[in-house]
């Protein structure tokens, strides 16, 4: 088993952000590959499960209706791709900040850095 010590690596702020920005890109870019396999493979609970916010976003875009009462067809495509943008962002967010978070715990538990209290 592989132990590494974070608290090392990350002594300075800028380092932790770095740190935490490559997680939250790295973190979200597998993830996003991991439900695309998951969906390929026909788990597709397990690929909403895995891109969340892709489920999130994309339910909450409304389609437009482009047909008639007895044939309808729901056009949404430009929402959709904005949809599908902001996924990404969401998650290089959400991601980084926790990382951000454990990383400057860590640097604050190995002495590091002064606590913010």
């Amino acid at each position: 088993m592989v132990v590494v010590d974070l608290g090392e690596i990350a002594v300075t702020l800028t380092r932790q952000v770095l740190l935490a920005t490559v997680v939250g890109v790295l973190v979200t870019l597998i993830l996003a590959w991991l439900s695309y396999q998951a969906g390929e493979a026909g788990f597709e609970g397990l690929s909403n499960a895995l891109f969340w916010q892709n489920s999130l976003l994309q339910s909450a875009v409304p389609p437009l209706d482009l047909g008639t009462a007895d044939r309808p067809v729901y056009d949404g495509m430009l929402l959709m791709i904005l949809a599908f943008v902001l996924n990404f962002v969401i998650g290089f967010i959400v991601y980084g900040v926790s990382a951000f978070v454990i990383v400057s715990r860590m640097a604050e538990r190995a002495g590091h850095l002064r606590s913010r209290r």
